[in-house]
């Protein structure tokens, strides 16, 4: 039995040994992915149908790949296998990463899908409803291979009657995107019911048309509901999630538009029946409600006329009615008796009216002989002080206004202006007391005593004991 080694030599020289293996291309799907790590590494496992192994790649190889890795893809990988003795692990430590097959194409396919649902392009509140029973309905397909005629073929023989568009268009090849693009607005521009665009089975590859953002966006921008029938089953595109209905195939797709005649014909006469029977008990439901009625108002207009008939024979009853020449009579008895009261109420009132004015007028004509004897001599003595008064009250204030005026007269403007002096104003009738006030050009209003003079101002000349001069 050899000598035993530790741990740490039998990893090293298992390394050693490891590393002599060449650089390897291997190729693998991608299981178990995890990355990238806060450095930016990756680590998974790459598998085909017996075997795995682990897989590391670093930081700096794995932000040079085009696209993101995940589980699933099939990969390309370049490399050496290493050990960690610190863990011993048995990892290939990749130098080289590349899609293989159809894989890259899949991986954008899957991008593009999620940036479309984030948007919101794919989700059903953004689909439009396609019409049941469409009478016109556009077709944007190649003009090329059978799709075209089984569509026709459908559509005239589920129902003749609906109108067909067709735009021709590539559906495969780098021009394709574009070409789909213009058909579709061509078609929406028609104004049909719905549009179908539809192609044929093919591969992954084939497809990619279909795939395209430009595509799905024109899709989405359309203003005509879309229908998608491209490939058979189970090919999904991006255009099938964008478009407002995705059938399985071009012909059911066509089938989906243009229900049978059949079809139809038995749903018309279904909602004939329907109608028909929804009518008859309509009518039979009126037809009993009116007999009710019928048979209400023939008793409602019984009692109306029976209230009527008791009414008219309770007034024929009245004695106004019966004998209006003895209520006459009476209202005229009661009439004159009361004329006759008041003719002798009359007479008596004006009798004892006129006695008691008689003594009011004598008793006031004493009266007032009283009043006048009993007030005359006071009134007499205080006229006579009163005139006393009035010379004595008045004497100190008729001096008193005289010197007033007096003095008012000896302060008047117009008694200096009498006495040769002038006032000047301006023309708003303010006074100019300063000769600087008044400029030289400036219109003036000369007052004077007996009027006034207009005149415009030559010079200025102040005053030669103006005080301001002397500061």
């Amino acid at each position: 039995m050899a000598e035993p080694i530790s741990v740490s030599e039998a990893l090293n020289k298992a390394k050693a040994v490891l590393e002599t293996v060449p650089t390897l291309t291997v190729i693998g799907e991608v299981t178990s992915f995890r990355g990238p790590t806060n450095r930016g590494h990756c680590y998974f496992q790459i598998k085909d149908g017996l075997c795995s192994m682990n897989v590391v790649v670093w930081a700096s190889i794995y932000r040079s790949l085009p696209i993101p890795l995940e589980d699933g893809l099939e990969i390309v990988v370049r490399g050496k296998f290493s050990i960690y003795p610190n863990r011993g692990s048995f990892d290939f430590i990749v130098s080289q990463v590349a899609l293989r097959g159809d894989g890259l194409l899949r991986q954008k396919v899957r991008l593009l899908k999620a940036k479309l649902d984030a948007e919101g392009l794919t989700s059903p509140s953004h689909k439009r409803r396609v019409p049941v029973f469409c009478e016109r309905v556009a077709v944007v397909t190649s003009l090329t291979g059978s799709v075209i005629e089984d569509v026709k073929r459908t559509l005239a023989d589920r129902n003749p009657l609906v109108a067909i568009d067709v735009f021709g268009t590539m559906v495969q090849g780098v021009d394709a995107p574009g070409c789909i693009v213009d058909a579709l607005e061509k078609a929406a521009a028609s104004k049909p019911d719905a549009i179908l665009l539809v192609r044929g089975g093919g591969s992954y590859e084939d497809l990619m048309t279909f795939n395209d953002e430009r595509v799905a966006r024109a899709i989405a921008a359309c203003l005509v509901p879309v229908v998608t029938g491209i490939g058979h089953e189970p090919d999904v595109t991006i255009a099938d999630d964008v478009a407002d209905r995705r059938e399985l195939t071009p012909t059911a797709a066509a089938a989906s538009v243009a229900p049978s005649i059949g079809q139809l014909t038995d749903k018309i006469d279904e909602r004939d029946g329907r109608l028909c029977r929804a009518m008859n008990l309509i009518f039979e439901r009126a037809s009993v409600h009116q007999e009710e009625q019928a048979y209400n108002l023939d008793r409602a207009i019984d009692k109306f006329l029976a209230t009527i008939e008791a009414q008219i024979n309770s007034w024929a009853a009245k004695p106004v009615l019966v004998a209006p020449q003895g209520l006459v009579q009476v209202q005229k008895s009661q009439v004159d008796v009361l004329s006759h009261s008041f003719e002798v109420a009359a007479q008596a009132y004006f009798h004892k009216t006129r006695e008691s004015v008689s003594r009011q007028a004598t008793e006031l004509d004493r009266s007032s002989v009283n009043l006048v004897s009993q007030f005359e001599v006071p009134c007499s003595s205080l006229a006579t002080r009163l005139q006393l008064v009035e010379k004595t009250l008045f004497v100190g204030y008729e001096a008193f206004l005289r010197q007033a005026q007096a003095s008012l007269d000896a302060l008047s403007p117009e008694r200096v202006l009498e006495r040769g002096y002038a006032i000047v104003q301006d023309t708003q009738g303010h006074v100019i007391e300063d000769p600087m006030m008044a400029l030289p050009g400036t219109a003036i209003n000369v007052q004077m005593a007996r009027g006034h003079i207009g005149a415009q101002v030559v010079s200025v000349m102040p005053s030669k004991e103006d005080p301001s001069e002397e500061e």
